[in-house]
């Protein structure tokens, strides 16, 4: 099972985009963790997914999954493979990933849920990105780009940004995802917004506008202390300890450190204080 290995963009080891880095949940501001209504296990689940306890949610959503197939649901039972989908995704188990997406599309597609279809094709670009696979990711990106949906637009540009950035270490088109953080702070979509600033950052570092990214990283810090997902601070701290190690700035490089070990999720090994620490020639302007 191929695992998801991936580093900041100051060149440090740490979970992918927080948020990326996925980074990126909420009012279809990314691939979002569905909760349906009176399903027992989804909601156990869902909140085991939110403070990071990811075995117990991948275990929690397949028991869902299997009620929801029992009750003959089937709309829910891809829900159900989405948000397992979802966690395996976190835990960097991206073979499996890949595999759940591609049955919930399927589900979706079944069940005329566009949205869904939509959003699930535009991660699987994503996740086909992450396993270095450019010629999948782009027929899936192709697929999520048909469907026409209210937000597909702006989520379209926040999964195009994450998968620029994995190719070329830049975001080609940063009007779309200026428009996509319009659209997302009319609505008050905090975890997308998250999102957006995460890959602004990101695009910064690589930069090498240290300071600037750091600004954005605590600015989606603030975001994510609104929307309830604990699961995505670590992510964002290690980061942040990786641009102060290159900024020369060991002490607080070090805080950052501990603290994002300290909420690392279960089942995401943290990376190393040497992996985090180790810049790979690149300097802060």
């Amino acid at each position: 099972m191929k695992q998801l290995t991936n580093r900041t963009t100051i060149g440090c080891h740490a979970v992918i985009c927080g948020l990326l880095i996925v980074f990126l949940t909420g009012c279809g501001g990314s691939k979002k963790i569905v909760r349906p209504h009176n399903d027992i296990y989804g909601n156990r689940a869902y909140s085991a997914f939110l403070e990071g306890d990811f075995p117990r949610a991948a275990e929690l959503y397949k028991k869902g999954f299997t009620a929801a197939r029992k009750s003959d649901h089937q709309h829910r039972a891809a829900q159900n493979l989405s948000n397992i989908g979802r966690v395996y995704f976190e835990l960097g188990q991206l073979d499996s990933a890949v595999l759940y997406f591609a049955k919930s599309h399927k589900g979706f597609v079944w069940a005329a849920d566009t949205a869904a279809a939509s959003r699930t094709a535009a991660f699987l670009a994503f996740c086909h990105a992450a396993q270095g696979n450019a010629q999948l990711s782009a027929k899936w990106f192709t697929t999520a780009s048909a469907y026409k949906t209210k937000e597909s637009e702006h989520y379209n540009a926040v999964i195009k940004a994450r998968i620029d950035l994995l190719q070329k270490s830049k975001i080609s088109d940063e009007a779309a995802l200026e428009r996509a953080a319009g659209f997302y702070k009319k609505r008050k979509c905090f975890s997308s917004l998250a999102t957006v600033n995460i890959l602004k950052a990101q695009a910064e570092s690589h930069r090498g506008n240290c300071a600037e990214a750091n600004r954005l990283f605590l600015e989606a810090l603030g975001h994510i202390d609104k929307t309830g997902e604990n699961y995505r601070r670590s992510a964002i701290l290690f980061n942040i300890s990786a641009i102060h190690f290159c900024s020369n700035n060991s002490d607080d490089a070090k805080r950052y450190y501990d603290r994002a070990v300290d909420c690392a999720p279960r089942g995401v090994p943290p990376p190393s204080l040497s992996e985090i620490s180790a810049c790979d020639g690149r300097k802060c302007k």
